[in-house]
């Protein structure tokens, strides 16, 4: 059945490894140095020789035939020789090092070393004790503020995102099969600045006649037009336009200018972009 039973000297079976090919030979391996070491040599009509350490596998030998024969033992002067006889009538040799180190061998098979090392679990302290003591007791309430409290945040979330939604913050607003992408960028220095307005449509259906506004502090800035008209939104389409702006008031700090996109048959806008105008540097 391609597989390698071990029993102890009671008949008490131990353990069984499946093997990938079926077996041919079965051989000891014993080395005798300052203590016994024994293994047992399996080989597979794959021509793998295979090295078995009770269920660790030490080590593999590929001869890419099929072994007839094998035999581990003393050969000439070495002490742990295998001599493996393949089908095809092949002599194979392997002796052992006397220098091999067989423990270091088998410990880089088995389980890592830092399984052994103990943990460094800081002791109980009173402390922990009553906290533990009250998550037991209180285990009920505490698990309700939790919940309260993640409803609250839920809450909030929800509060922003219709607020961005009421606002036309969202960068991005989709309209009946129509996504509307706006872009704001300032130039100049001033006194005079030029409002790039970029505005796009990503959807597949086009847009008529939206109107386009911009909201300002009136005792800062002044505009000669402040609002247009955009005639068509084709899809995929990117619409520039240019706005002129002046500031009036060169002492005054650093204000904000908000750009909208309006809907006709809404009076909350579709989307929005808010600029911070840079201080005027020139009079």
């Amino acid at each position: 059945d391609s597989q390698l039973h071990c029993y102890s000297i009671k008949g008490q079976k131990l353990f069984s490894i499946r093997m990938p090919a079926h077996i041919t030979n079965l051989e000891l391996l014993e080395i005798r140095r300052s203590r016994v070491f024994s293994a047992v040599i399996v080989a597979l009509a794959n021509g793998e020789v295979r090295i078995y350490n009770e269920r660790v596998l030490a080590d593999t030998i590929v001869v890419n035939d099929l072994v007839t024969a094998v035999r581990f033992g003393r050969y000439s002067r070495e002490d742990n020789t295998m001599v493996i006889v393949t089908r095809s009538g092949a002599l194979t040799i392997k002796m052992l090092q006397r220098s091999a180190d067989l423990d270091e061998k088998l410990a880089s098979q088995g389980p890592l070393k830092e399984q052994d090392i103990p943990l460094p679990v800081p002791k109980k302290t009173q402390l922990y004790i009553d906290q533990t003591q009250r998550e037991r007791e209180q285990c009920t309430e505490m698990h309700r503020i939790f919940q309260n409290d993640l409803c609250k945040l839920r809450l909030h979330t929800s509060r922003s995102y219709v607020k961005l939604i009421t606002d036309g913050q969202m960068g991005v607003a989709p309209v009946g099969g129509a996504n509307i992408r706006l872009n704001v960028q300032v130039q100049g220095l001033g006194p005079l600045f030029k409002l790039k307005v970029d505005v796009q449509n990503g959807g597949t259906r086009a847009l008529s006649r939206v109107p386009v506004a911009v909201t300002y502090d009136h005792e800062v800035y002044r505009m000669a037009r402040s609002h247009l008209v955009l005639p068509v939104l084709l899809p995929g389409m990117l619409n520039e336009h240019t706005l002129e702006i002046e500031c009036i008031e060169e002492t005054s700090p650093a204000g904000a200018v908000r750009i909208l996109i309006l809907n006709p048959s809404s009076c909350v806008p579709l989307i929005s972009a808010v600029v911070t105008m840079p201080q005027s540097e020139l009079s």
